[in-house]
């Protein structure tokens, strides 16, 4: 049986790839955009960032094994979908609930999916303190 949280992503899964079908460039580019943030939100613990500082993209490195402190010259960028994400909390293993996904040679954004549809759960590492 799927958890409230799970149940509440497939909704929104479905309601973003509508909207996708309604206006591509327009949820594309809300999907798409990464904004600055403070430290605050890099280190909150389920809202997915990335770093654009001196260390490159940290994206979907798992926050557990993120050192923030060590890291010269962050600069944090997160987007909707993070917020999306961090509202929904971490899946199994700490992976965001929903992804989107891109095309391969243009990058435009394809679909919106559950990333538990993504990997079989036997293939999805536990964080550390989590069972």
């Amino acid at each position: 049986m799927a958890s409230s949280a799970e149940e509440t992503a497939a909704d929104w899964v479905e309601y973003l790839n509508r909207l996708l079908w309604l206006d591509k460039a327009w949820v594309s580019a809300l999907f798409l955009a990464r904004k600055p943030c403070n430290r605050f939100i890099a280190t909150h613990p389920h809202l997915p960032v990335d770093n654009r500082g001196s260390q490159g993209d940290l994206g979907g490195v798992p926050r557990y094994q993120r050192d923030l402190e060590d890291l010269p010259d962050p600069e944090w960028v997160a987007g909707f979908l993070g917020l999306l994400n961090g509202f929904l909390g971490p899946g199994l293993g700490g992976v965001p609930r929903i992804a989107a996904l891109l095309d391969s040679e243009s990058g435009e954004l394809e679909r919106f999916v559950l990333t538990s549809e993504l990997v079989p759960d036997e293939e999805v590492d536990e964080a550390p303190g989590e069972g």
